[in-house]
Formats: structure tokens, C-alpha cells, sequence
């Protein structure tokens, strides 16, 4: 087992203090929105705080680190990239791309002369992007969009030109291609959704909020508060129609390629297929290709797709999204009621249970979620630790040569593995 040095980001919408909470560490003085845990060529994870990174580690012996079968079905990287991610403020609204758009578009950029790195690049690698975010707290976010009839009945009280217009596109956004057309609308040039046109749309939700005659509270207060962040910006109007999402901790939601999401706030784990392809359309500073997202997003008026978990163990939970990639399962301990604490803060510790087995092969990346927990290794690397002690935030990465993983103590584990 290695030890692991998340790399960390520091985009506008994260948190200064959420993760550093997590890890234990001081509170930033600029935001951290994300952390990754993996092997991609953009989040170099370092091995236990030194120059060694987990790519290069893979790259001494990929058959011992990825298995025979990964290495077959995927090459010799590691097929899931793991994140801790908190957003303080909306993400852009965005799309991830299935693999033949993101090879079309990759050699697309490249044949235009953009550098893979360039901030007007919107593909980075040729991989897709299915993700599954793991609740760590109270966590929101807007998945695909409404029912047109449901969002219709949410103009209800609403004036101005934005308002007036959608209630006609929205009774023929039920025909075949009706919200596609209807997103590329807004988005055009010619749209009522200007600057002005926005403004006024959210002014009325603002008003309709103070009369106390929102039909949805919640969607007019989300309105108005991105209003305020990113003024005019016709991303509103489209999150206006997406479907809300509320996830309490240990629910998950999973995002295939195509479908729009943008998540809102909290604090998560966030697995995926090891890729960087972000296509956005609003909601943000960043680089925008709106007609980009309106080409290729999935359209349908689907309701989001919550991953119940499955119970391979008494202590484990395993969350199996429709994803070749990955898959993460949380291991309570014995005797250990999540989130329980002391007066002093610290985890409660019922009795000492031994040691139990954490379900899963292959490749893995472990963390602590909360407690003191032990892991072990039946077949320790030369060179590496057979034991572990690890503490909330604290992270490892476990070869497939080392086989059969067991955790003690008292506290919680998380672990992304590939199915």
C-alpha cells in the first residue's frame, strides 16, 4: 500500500473551508474546489508527500499495479479517477462527452492548433466522462431536465418577454427534438433571452418570492441567487428547467455522458471514468461552447438516476453505477454509528472489532471517512506497507497484486475500485 497526496485545485466555486476541514488542515485563503486521487495526466496524486507520482508508480509495473484484466480491457492507466469536490457555488452548466465525441473532438482541437491545455480547449483526452458524486454532507445539485409540463406549471405568476415565450415553446417541447430546439433557442443570438430579457426573468422570480407565491421556492430562490453571481447570463433560464437534486449523506447520484448537470453545493466524493471533458454552456468564467453542449446533450426529460446500495458484506455498502470504471463501496466497522461523537469530538468507539474483509480486487483507492481505522494487506509489495493506520481525509492506493484488503478500529472507509 502507498500512501496518497491528493493534488489539489482552486477553481472560484470551491469552498476555503470544507476540505481543509476534511483533511484536517487549515482553512484556505482562496477557495479548494477539488482534490484528485488517481492517475490522470492533468492531477499528478503523489505517493505519501514526495516527487514519486501514482502514474509513475503504475508505469514500473502496470501488470502488478492494474491486473492482468485492466490491463487488457483499459491499458496500462488506471481506469477510474477519484475526487473529493466542494462546491460553495453553482458549476457551470455542463456535459461530459460519450468516447467517439471525445476522440471526433480531441483530434477536432488538435487539427485547429489548440494546445491540450489551452483554457479555450474543451477536449483534454479521448476518454468519456460517466460520474457518480457520493454525499459526504447535505449535498445539491441540477441533473437533466424537467417534465415540459412540470416546468410549465413553474411560470405560473411570471412577466416579461422570457416568461411569455417559454410558455409557448414549452407545449411543444414534448414532440421528438421540442427541448433540444428549445435550448438552442435560448442560447441563439435572436433568443429573448438577452441580458435584459434574463434579468427581467429573474427580477419576477425575486418578485413572485417576496409576494410568497412561488410555486417552487426553491427554484425561484436558485434563480435569484445566480442571478446575482452571473447577471444576464441565459445558463440561467436552463437551469431554471432542470430537474433539483437533494442528496443527504451516503445518497448518490449517477450522471452518464450527455446529460447536463451542474452541481450546486456540499460536499462530496466524486468517481469517474478517467477524464478531463467538460463541455460548458453557462454559469461560468471559464471557456463556453454553448452550441458544442446543444449539439451533443442527451435531451430527454428524464428523472436523475439515484444508485441504491447493494450489500455484499454486513459491514460493507457497494454502489454499482452502469459504468465499466468503477464503483465505490463504504465500510462501516463494527460497533461504529457514523458520524457519532464524544463531547470532545472525537468518534465514539463502542467496542474493538476485528479485523474485517473490505469486498473488492484489482486496482483500489481507499479512504477514511471518519475515526481510526487499520488496513492491512494479505500480500504486501516489497517496499511498501502491509499496514496502515489511517485517519478522516487520509487516502491509499492498494495494487491488484496485493490481493485481499482488511480494516479495524472504529470509523469508516471508502473505497473506489473498478467492478
Amino acid at each position: 500500500m502507498e500512501r496518497l497526496t491528493g493534488w489539489k485545485k482552486n477553481d472560484a466555486w470551491g469552498s476555503t473551508d470544507a476540505i481543509p476541514n476534511f483533511l484536517g488542515s487549515e482553512r484556505s485563503e482562496s477557495p479548494v474546489s477539488e482534490v484528485w486521487f488517481g492517475d490522470h495526466i492533468d492531477g499528478p496524486t503523489s505517493l505519501n508527500e514526495s516527487d514519486i507520482i501514482l502514474r509513475d508508480l503504475i508505469d514500473q509495473d502496470p501488470t502488478a499495479m492494474l491486473g492482468d484484466g485492466l490491463l487488457y480491457s483499459f491499458g496500462p492507466r488506471l481506469p477510474f479517477l477519484m475526487k473529493l469536490i466542494a462546491p460553495a457555488e453553482a458549476l457551470s452548466l455542463q456535459v461530459h462527452p460519450t468516447k467517439e465525441l471525445a476522440r471526433e473532438g480531441y483530434i477536432r482541437e488538435d487539427v485547429l492548433g489548440i494546445e491540450r491545455t489551452a483554457a479555450d480547449r474543451t477536449y483534454r483526452d479521448m476518454n468519456h466522462k460517466p460520474e457518480m458524486i457520493y454525499a459526504l454532507t447535505d449535498f445539491e445539485a441540477l441533473v437533466g431536465f424537467r417534465v415540459p409540463r412540470k416546468a410549465r406549471r413553474l411560470l405560473d405568476g411570471l412577466e416579461g418577454m422570457v416568461a411569455d415565450s417559454l410558455r409557448k415553446r414549452l407545449r411543444l417541447a414534448t414532440v421528438r427534438s421540442g427541448l433540444k430546439m428549445l435550448i438552442g433557442w435560448l442560447f441563439d443570438e435572436d433568443s429573448p433571452a438577452t441580458a435584459e430579457g434574463v434579468s427581467e426573468f429573474a427580477a419576477s422570480c425575486a418578485q413572485r418570492l417576496e409576494r410568497g407565491t412561488s410555486p417552487s421556492r426553491r427554484t425561484d430562490e436558485m434563480v435569484t441567487r445566480l442571478a446575482a453571481k452571473y447577471v444576464g447570463d441565459p445558463g440561467i433560464i436552463v437551469a431554471f428547467l432542470m430537474n433539483p437534486v437533494s442528496l443527504r449523506p451516503g445518497e448518490a447520484v449517477y450522471i452518464p455522458p450527455r446529460q447536463i448537470h451542474s452541481y450546486q453545493s456540499g460536499l462530496g466524493i466524486e468517481v469517474m471514468a478517467s477524464s478531463d471533458n467538460v463541455v460548458r454552456a453557462g454559469l461560468t468564467r471559464k471557456y463556453v461552447d454553448s452550441a458544442q453542449l446543444v449539439e451533443i446533450a442527451e435531451f430527454s426529460a428524464l428523472p436523475p438516476i439515484r444508485v441504491a446500495a447493494e450489500h455484499p458484506s454486513e459491514t460493507t455498502d457497494t454502489f454499482l453505477a452502469p459504468a465499466q470504471e468503477f464503483s465505490l463501496s463504504v465500510t462501516t466497522l463494527p460497533g461504529t454509528t457514523p458520524g457519532t461523537r464524544d463531547v470532545a469530538g472525537e468518534p465514539v468507539q463502542a467496542t474493538a472489532p476485528g479485523p474485517v474483509l473490505i469486498p473488492g480486487e484489482g486496482p483500489r483507492i481507499l479512504m477514511c471517512l471518519d475515526g481510526s481505522v487499520d488496513v492491512m494487506t494479505t500480500a504486501p509489495r516489497a517496499h511498501s506497507a502491509a499496514h496502515v493506520t489511517m485517519t478522516c481525509g487520509q487516502s491509499v492506493f492498494v495494487g491488484a497484486c496485493e490481493k485481499d484488503i482488511y480494516a479495524s478500529g472504529h470509523g469508516q472507509l471508502i473505497q473506489c475500485a473498478t467492478p
